[in-house]
């Protein structure tokens, strides 16, 4: 069956997916003062590391909203191997001063991570894990210490040093599990 339409007669039909690939130009209010999240994907942010992505995609993470169910959110398969963690390093839209992280574990009830921590960098590589400096002590910075987490919250933690610019953020999952968003505030530079 065809339809009209004011452009002329088009056959009926569907599409299963529609992607679009290339990069966000984010549009950032004038004010550089004014907090904004730099680990939005909105604001041009990307997730450039993941170390497993068993049942879903780290990129999930930096998705706006809270997202309605636990497959929207990020989560690792399980290990029993000592001293094991999982972690995503993601580009920042743009670089920035720190404020305040965001950790949230909405529908996640057995299965968010023991503990997490958020570590800063600032590298002119896409990941930065392929930056020579990397491999020296100092190259990530601890914005938020080891900590333990919770079902069902947004853990808001305040991050420091606040004066230095960063380009990434690395979040540590002890020894592994799995989070809705990741939420970092901070004035861009």
């Amino acid at each position: 069956m065809e339809r009209a339409t004011s452009q002329g007669r088009y056959p009926d039909g569907g599409i299963a997916r529609f992607r679009v690939y290339g990069t966000i130009v984010p549009i950032f209010p004038e004010n550089k003062e004014e907090l904004v999240d730099l680990a939005y994907v909105g604001n041009g942010a990307r997730v450039v590391v993941s170390s497993n992505d068993h049942f879903s995609p780290a990129s999930n993470v930096i998705l706006p909203t809270r997202g309605e169910n636990m497959g929207d959110g990020w989560e690792t398969k399980r290990s029993r191997t000592p001293g094991h963690v999982d972690y995503l390093i993601a580009k920042l839209g743009v670089p920035g001063r720190l404020e305040k992280a965001i950790f949230d574990t909405l529908h996640f009830r057995g299965n968010f991570p023991a503990q997490a921590s958020l570590e800063a960098c600032n590298s002119q590589e896409e990941n930065p894990e392929n930056d020579p400096a990397s491999t020296q002590e100092g190259f990530w910075t601890t914005i938020s210490p080891k900590q333990k987490t919770a079902a069902d919250v947004e853990h808001e933690w305040d991050l420091t040093p606040k004066d230095k610019v960063f380009t990434h953020v690395r979040a540590t999952l002890y020894p592994d599990g799995g989070f809705k968003r990741l939420r970092v505030f901070g004035y861009r530079v």
